[in-house]
């Protein structure tokens, strides 16, 4: 694995005839060359992209625990403090209705601010409201016979404490809703901060500009920036590259950018902070007919050929997390072909060069032998300078991970749990991630009909054939070996596909040379909190299954919430909050081995010693992983 910081880190080319091998540009792998110095590259767009970014991370702030205790708290000594003051302020005697009022009266506005305004300027807006209701709130419940000045004096206090507040929302506009638009729309010029070119450094700038949350000493501190890397024929930031910014929230990204926009895989670290992100990309096979980033009440499946696309999906990795992350956005309009599969493969693997040809990218093995060595002069300036082949080859993923979301998942929400997968895991470059997105229902107010339509859903013969079909398109681009993450509700999925895995997986101990059928090994199916029935599980799909899969394990939790709400609606025992009762009893009849099942799982939630029954065990070939008693 080359260092980040070496200046050449091509690794693994192979100049034929008939291709050029690299990978997919996988920061943990593979690195283009770049430059000693930076490239003389118009960084305009580049620039008000990169201040969208972290003024974007800014506004929605960071995960923090227990934070609504705290704000509660805090808030609830500062109106009472308020209250308690202001009824014994020299601008009159307050009656007691009038304390009453102005704590019930700010409490209520304070909540709503917190509910409904970003975190960055609760202090300001929350505040000055808060005075204002109470100096409010004094003045009606103050005597009428009062002293004109003592009036004058609070009514001074109530104008002032509504400027406040006027001044804190006006900023409030400003800094999170017309900057961010202006921004977008390119009306904020390079002036704004104050941007100038570095004398005598091309693709080096120096800018300045206030941010509200940094300490007064460094509001207005000089900060540099610059691109190293390559450029389009315009000078914008265009294949490999990385930006540097040395300010506290500036980011150093190093990865694959596209006409002056940093676009997935990429790595990002902030500078100061030492928070890092993820991007990558995903491919996505939809047999939902509902739209990708929507949660439909009712389910509803597609009757023709699936639909494919390719997300980029960017994560935090650690630091701090912040809750503008994960983010989706869709690299290519959706298509809807039988070749879906071949289709996301090239665009998780080719390199656009705007051209109606591309350079063919194949993956080779970190464990294979270098076929050129690692030399500066021996690599070439840029992929983009590549001759590119009419007839390009196809990428050479050998093995994928297809991750089958559960119950009131959107497309949009499983590739952002399978894109923090991936950020918090090196995956090798012959590994694909694939996400399969079927219709699962809403939870909301008619949680327990959609439910119910998305256990059918689950079940039905269309979500099956897709699935299935699924897999032998995986087989036919390629792929040799699938990993199966299957989560919730989308363990029904799976296990209803089960009997139908003859029509696509290799079953084991039949040699992949000697096989006539599917070629396709299944080699490690996952269970998370599965929702799927215990009983048929184990009776059943089990047995199936093991005819496929060496490795299976399953995750549960006996205290999971959803599961136990499944049960509830369903009346049958979730299979993730089962697995102590992995196991079959042998001679025994159905009804009795289901009765001695159910008192040891009742023994075994009181924890009482012994509780495992007598009668001889045969445990199932799976391994679980049982997170209930984990704090």
């Amino acid at each position: 694995m080359p260092h980040p910081d070496s200046t050449y880190a091509l690794s693994y080319l192979s100049l034929d005839d008939t291709d050029v091998s690299s990978s997919l540009l996988d920061e943990d792998y593979f690195f283009l060359p770049l430059p000693d110095k930076p490239k003389n590259a118009d960084l305009k767009n580049t620039f008000e992209h990169m201040m969208l970014r972290r003024l974007l991370r800014k506004q929605k702030g960071t995960y923090s625990q227990n934070p609504l205790i705290r704000r509660t708290v805090s808030h609830i000594l500062f109106v009472c403090s308020a209250s308690l003051f202001q009824a014994n302020a020299p601008t009159g005697d307050l009656k007691w209705w009038g304390v009453v009022a102005t704590i019930v009266g700010s409490s209520i506005v304070v909540v709503l601010f917190y509910v409904r305004i970003p975190r960055v300027a609760h202090v300001f807006i929350a505040a000055s409201l808060t005075n204002s209701l109470v100096l409010a709130f004094s003045n009606l419940a103050s005597d009428a016979s009062q002293d004109r000045i003592r009036h004058r004096s609070s009514l001074a206090l109530t104008i002032l404490a509504c400027t406040v507040t006027v001044i804190s929302l006006t900023f409030w506009m400003w800094y999170f809703v017309a900057l961010p638009a202006l921004i977008r729309a390119g009306k904020i010029g390079m002036s704004y901060w104050n941007v100038r070119q570095v004398p005598g450094s091309a693709g080096e700038l120096i800018y300045s500009g206030f941010d509200p949350r940094s300490m007064l000493a460094s509001r207005w501190r000089k900060h540099r920036c610059r691109y190293i890397g390559e450029v389009d024929e315009s000078h914008r930031p265009h294949g490999f590259g990385t930006w540097q910014d040395d300010s506290v929230t500036g980011e150093s990204l190093r990865g694959w950018w596209e006409h002056g926009i940093p676009c997935a895989p990429f790595t990002s670290r902030e500078m100061g902070t030492g928070t890092s992100f993820h991007a990558a990309r995903i491919g996505i096979a939809r047999s939902a007919a509902t739209p990708w980033n929507v949660e439909a009440q009712n389910p509803v499946t597609r009757d023709g050929p699936m639909e494919f696309g390719v997300a980029a999906v960017e994560v935090c990795v650690s630091g701090k997390f912040y809750k503008a992350l994960p983010k989706v956005e869709i690299i290519d309009k959706w298509e809807e072909r039988e070749d879906g599969v071949e289709w996301c493969f090239e665009k998780l693997a080719l390199l656009d060069n705007s051209s109606d040809d591309t350079i063919s990218i194949k993956t080779i093995a970190s464990t294979a032998m270098p076929l050129i060595p690692t030399q500066p002069r021996q690599a070439p300036p840029s992929l983009l300078d590549i001759p590119k082949r009419v007839a390009p080859s196809s990428p050479s993923f050998t093995e994928a991970i297809v991750y089958v979301h559960g119950y009131s998942s959107t497309c949009s929400d499983a590739v952002c749990t399978l894109g923090q997968f991936l950020g918090l895991c090196s995956l090798p470059p012959h590994m694909a991630p694939m996400v399969f997105n079927w219709s699962s229902g809403k939870l909301g107010r008619r949680a327990l009909a959609s439910f119910l339509l998305a256990k059918k859903t689950a079940q039905s013969p269309q979500v099956t054939d897709h699935l299935i079909g699924f897999f032998r398109a995986l087989a036919e681009a390629g792929v040799q070996r699938v990993h199966v993450l299957a989560h919730s509700m989308g363990t029904r999925v799976v296990s209803t596909a089960a009997p139908a895995f003859r029509r696509c997986f290799r079953p084991l101990g039949q040699a992949a040379a000697a096989a006539t059928g599917p070629q396709l090994e299944l080699a490690t199916l996952c269970l998370l909190n599965a929702e799927t029935d215990y009983a048929p599980f184990v009776r059943d799909t089990f047995p199936i299954v093991r005819r496929f899969c060496t490795r299976v394990t399953m995750y549960g939790d006996v205290g999971d919430g959803a599961l136990r709400g499944a049960r509830l609606l369903a009346h049958n025992m979730p299979l993730g909050r089962c697995g102590h009762l992995m196991y079959r009893l042998p001679g025994i009849a159905t009804d009795e081995e289901d009765e001695i099942k159910r008192r040891h799982d009742e023994a075994w939630r009181k924890r009482e010693p012994g509780a495992e029954p007598r009668a001889t065990l045969c445990w199932m070939d799976l391994d679980v992983v049982d997170t209930t008693f984990l704090p």
